[in-house]
């Protein structure tokens, strides 16, 4: 019996594992409807440094693509993230 009950285990993931795998699609993240998306500055984004930004009413901690300088009230463009820290570039 536990040589039964071994074999039909094996087999059992064997045959699953598959399966599993093809479900495993790409999932994406709350952030990546933010892409594309504008915002508007609320805090300074200091050269090379951290500043925070505002998208429908909620606040991302934000940097500019070229490390550049950006004043509140400022639009800006998300074009990616990392992590929770969005890529953001000026809108001219």
């Amino acid at each position: 019996q536990i040589y039964l009950f071994t074999a039909g285990l094996l087999l059992s993931f064997i045959g699953v594992r598959p399966l599993l795998k093809k479900l495993d699609v790409d999932k994406s993240t709350n952030s990546d409807r933010l892409i594309g998306m504008e915002a508007i500055v609320c805090e300074e984004i200091h050269e090379n440094s951290l500043g925070r930004v505002k998208i429908d009413g909620d606040f991302w901690q934000a940097k500019e693509i070229n490390g550049k300088y950006v004043s509140v009230g400022t639009r800006v463009k998300v074009i990616n993230y990392q992590s929770i820290v969005l890529i953001i570039k000026i809108i001219k």
